[in-house]
């Protein structure tokens, strides 16, 4: 059965990975119940960051909450509700916070076969 969220009473994981500062992820869809496919709401503090990295899978992002700016394959974005942006395999990308205000995205990652 589906569920509605209310992301102010979500459960959010910190990202702990040595490019983020500020990040969080809810899961939503985990890959072991969507195939290929995960689905999470990721949320970066105020300043936060995503810095430059690259992932062995396709991401989607779409921007739910917040401004910030994004850089895809060395494409500068500016960030705001309703922007939606894909990454391929091994496109490098990374993920910005403005100053003064979060920024809450829905990430899809497809991971690719085997």
């Amino acid at each position: 059965m589906g569920d509605t969220y209310e992301l102010v009473d979500a459960v959010f994981k910190e990202v702990e990975r040595q490019e983020t500062q500020g990040v969080e992820i809810h899961v939503l869809v985990p890959a072991h119940e969507g195939g290929r496919t995960q689905v999470s709401v990721t949320r970066i503090a105020p300043g936060g960051r995503y810095d430059i990295h690259v992932d062995e899978y396709a991401q989607v992002f779409c921007v739910l909450d917040g401004q910030g700016e994004a850089e895809v394959g060395g494409e500068r974005t500016r960030l705001e509700p309703g922007v939606i942006l894909r990454t391929n395999v091994g496109d490098p990308h990374g993920l910005w916070a403005a100053a003064d205000r979060s920024l809450v995205v829905l990430t899809v990652n497809t991971y690719p076969e085997g």
